[in-house]
């Protein structure tokens, strides 16, 4: 054949140039593949060669649910209070990836925190700012996208409706509702690439 070992742009079809070979030569040939269908559907694969062609039996893709939370990292805030000024007001970013591919999830998680205190105060209490204490994330912060309005779409994802409901001195409770579980952004933020093996479907800061 006259054309070169090729990939086509969809990375779908392998064109394999053998050079010249002797007549009844036997040759074997490996070729790795990803599948990258969602949970249900199914992988297969067909050869071709001189007009013969053998099609291999489609294999089902499971994908087991995976899901994760971030709350390091980013480009936390803090700055001293005027009003009192014996405060500090802290602001921490967070976000809620989830497996490509993989079956959906919740439509709502919670999450425990705790904000431990290491200062010099008598009796420390870390207390809610804000009213609501998680709003969308609209400041560069390396690892998260934004999840407000008037930001690139490829660095942009969604922010649930959030609760942020303080429960002991230092503990709280996180709770997202109505996620989505589409796609998300390739990029933080910061215009960096995220993890391309999750998509990262809501972002805020609290």
């Amino acid at each position: 054949m006259d054309s070169l070992s090729s990939v086509s742009e969809d990375g779908r079809t392998l064109i394999c140039n053998l050079g010249t070979r002797v007549q009844g030569t036997a040759e074997l040939s490996f070729a790795g593949v990803l599948a990258d269908g969602p949970a249900g559907s199914e992988v297969g694969a067909a050869g071709t060669f001189r007009g013969h062609t053998v099609e291999l039996p489609k294999i089902p893709i499971t994908n087991e649910f995976t899901m994760d939370a971030k709350f390091d990292g980013g480009a936390p805030s803090s700055y001293t209070g005027t009003n009192p000024s014996t405060k500090q007001f802290l602001e921490f970013p967070f976000s809620v990836s989830h497996g490509r591919h993989t079956p959906a999830g919740p439509d709502s998680v919670t999450y425990e925190l705790e904000i431990a205190h290491t200062g010099q105060a008598t009796n420390p209490e870390v207390e809610l700012r804000g009213d609501p204490a998680c709003v969308p994330n609209t400041r560069i912060q390396s690892g998260y996208p934004y999840s407000g309005t008037d930001q690139p779409a490829d660095q942009t994802t969604r922010f649930p409706s959030c609760t942020l409901t303080k429960t002991g001195p230092t503990t709280f409770q996180l709770t997202l509702s109505g996620l989505n579980y589409s796609e998300g952004p390739a990029k933080d933020s910061n215009g960096q690439p995220l993890p391309v093996e999750m998509d990262v479907i809501a972002a805020g800061t609290m």
